[in-house]
């Protein structure tokens, strides 16, 4: 069975709450169970042609 993800947006949203600095740091929160499992831990592919721009849209971070 497909996992189902939360649309864009609202993932999104639950990312930049995180208040990550960095895509390294996503990927080390992806790993851990804190993690909701309606959140992908790859969104780059995921939401590819969904939405995605960059990691630093994703987060939030200033970073391009």
């Amino acid at each position: 069975m497909k996992e189902q993800f939360r649309d864009f947006k609202e993932a999104r949203e639950f990312a930049r709450s995180l208040g990550l600095k960095n895509y390294q740091e996503w990927r080390e929160y992806a790993q851990t169970n804190n993690k909701p499992k309606d959140i992908p831990s790859a969104p780059n592919t995921v939401y590819k042609n969904k939405g995605w721009i960059s990691s630093g849209d994703w987060l939030a971070n200033g970073v391009v």
